[in-house]
């Protein structure tokens, strides 16, 4: 399972979990979408598709089984799970029906399943993005969505602690020992985790070892200089050293200004169209996802 989010709305979250769910199934693999953003349904147009049902809502509300929701798409070995589309309140991603969706999602007849998570830091998107065998961040290169983009991490960093916390019966949030940092030393959350067993073990907790860092990869989306192309291994490290997140960079996507075209007014729908170049960048994304690698240095060299 690969889950693809982001702290900020307009990354390209989307196109990128419909492109890899496209060139994945274009090489044979059986390959499901599942649009589980609770903002509402969207990566169902990015293939040219109107919304039917019964769509996700439909299993973590009702009875459904997730294999009962599955759907034909216009590309041979892809099968879609559409969204909510507003047909269901947003409660419904509650942890029970979380797990539930989880649980079914691994069951599927499928040899891979792609998530589309959407955009935010509530805890229900956090625990699908970490249930996921390949968590994708994606993010573009400019300032306020770099910023968005650390917080996103920063988040997700406190959330595994919280949790951990919260499986250890303690009532400690991670959050007040965080405001508390100047008088623990602590300076960023690396820090935090090795500090982390004396300031509770002062408190009167006992506690195991702490979490390890989340593992997350990440793309960068829209890019168009190959200085952009290098900011995401300094993201990659500033993550590992300042926020205790283990981020790979699985890859990027250039900027592409005629992606979108339009199709006949009848059908009324936009599609994508993928240059060669993008279609090989997506790929090797998807490659360096299953193979557990990522992109160096020297391998954009010449790009």
């Amino acid at each position: 399972m690969w889950a693809v989010c982001g702290g900020k709305g307009g990354t390209g979250k989307s196109f990128l979990a419909s492109q890899l769910a496209i060139t994945q199934a274009s090489r044979g693999r059986s390959v499901v979408l599942v649009d589980a953003d609770p903002q509402g349904a969207g990566v169902h147009g990015l293939l040219g598709l109107a919304h039917r049902t019964p769509a996700i809502a439909d299993c973590l509300v009702g009875d459904n089984p997730l294999s009962e929701c599955l759907h034909r798409t216009p590309y041979n070995n892809l099968r879609i799970v559409f969204g909510n589309a507003g047909t269901r309140p947003l409660s419904a991603f509650t942890h029970d029906k979380i797990e539930r969706l989880v649980t079914q999602m691994a069951e599927l007849d499928a040899e891979l399943v792609i998530m589309d998570l959407g955009g935010g830091m509530a805890p229900e998107i956090l625990d699908l993005f970490l249930s996921a065998h390949a968590p994708i961040a994606v993010t573009l290169p400019e300032m306020p969505a770099l910023e968005n983009f650390f917080q996103f991490c920063r988040a997700l960093r406190f959330y595994t602690i919280n949790r951990w916390l919260a499986l250890e019966n303690l009532s400690l949030q991670v959050e007040k020992i965080w405001d508390e940092r100047p008088g623990e030393e602590i300076v960023d959350l690396n820090d935090l985790r090795h500090y982390l067993p004396a300031v509770l073990g002062r408190r009167g907790a006992s506690t195991r070892q702490i979490p390890p860092p989340p593992r997350v990869h990440l793309v960068l989306n829209h890019l168009t200089s190959i200085d952009e192309v290098h900011h995401g291994f300094s993201i990659r490290s500033l993550c590992r050293k300042h926020l205790d997140v283990h981020l790979s960079y699985a890859g990027y996507v250039e900027s592409e200004p005629k992606a979108w075209k339009k199709l006949s007014a009848v059908q009324g729908r936009p599609r994508i169209h993928i240059t060669p170049r993008i279609r090989l960048e997506i790929l090797r994304i998807g490659k360096n996802l299953l193979h557990g690698r990522e992109l160096t240095i020297d391998g954009v060299l010449n790009v």
